[in-house]
């Protein structure tokens, strides 16, 4: 995929994403878009393993959230614009979000402490958009092929391929919440 065409995928993926956060209706904000089960390795402990007190079957549903996925969708967005991730830090203002928080002692994913706002989240869309787009636009081809590092999430994988990664995630996600939000929060068929 060439430089243009990624920027055109992101720049729709976005929109679509800010789309969903505009007009999704104050009600929904913190309405989970799908069932989180405790099933789940990354939201619930290993079994055997007591969960935090904060943490239960209704308090793991802030996962899906409206706001919970966008967060997770645009920080992934902001964090994957290169293959050395050292040194990244999020934007003051998205402070206390649960991609930066450390592990509890039960293992799981942390618990949110803070719901992001609708105008937090528009303004890290923006930021986001304006960062890949200037990574994109202008790094030297061959840092293209530079490879992400053993203690990346996607170790082994070049940028060209870890962008690719990141253009679907927001287009996964960005779908999955103008979905929810053009259903008026009901389930998917």
């Amino acid at each position: 995929m060439d430089r243009g065409e990624l920027c055109r995928r992101f720049d729709a993926a976005i929109d679509r994403l800010e789309r969903a956060l505009r007009e999704c209706p104050d009600e929904l904000w913190e309405a989970s878009v799908w069932p989180v089960p405790t099933t789940d390795p990354w939201v619930w402990p290993a079994p055997g393993v007591e969960p935090i007190p904060e943490r239960t079957e209704d308090s793991i549903q802030q996962f899906s959230a409206v706001w919970a996925v966008a967060t997770h969708c645009l920080w992934f967005l902001d964090f994957y614009v290169s293959a050395n991730p050292d040194g990244f830090q999020s934007p003051d203002y998205m402070e206390g979000n649960t991609e930066e928080a450390p592990w509890p002692a039960d293992g799981a994913a942390p618990l949110a402490h803070r719901v992001f706002d609708r105008e937090t989240l528009l303004r890290y869309a923006d930021h986001g958009r304006r960062q890949i787009r200037r990574r994109i636009e202008t790094m030297p081809e061959p840092e293209f092929d530079d490879v992400c590092g053993p203690h990346h999430p996607h170790a082994g994988k070049t940028l060209r391929q870890l962008l690719e990664v990141n253009v679907r995630h927001v287009e996964e996600h960005g779908g999955q919440l103008a979905a929810f939000v053009d259903r008026g929060g009901r389930p998917a068929p």
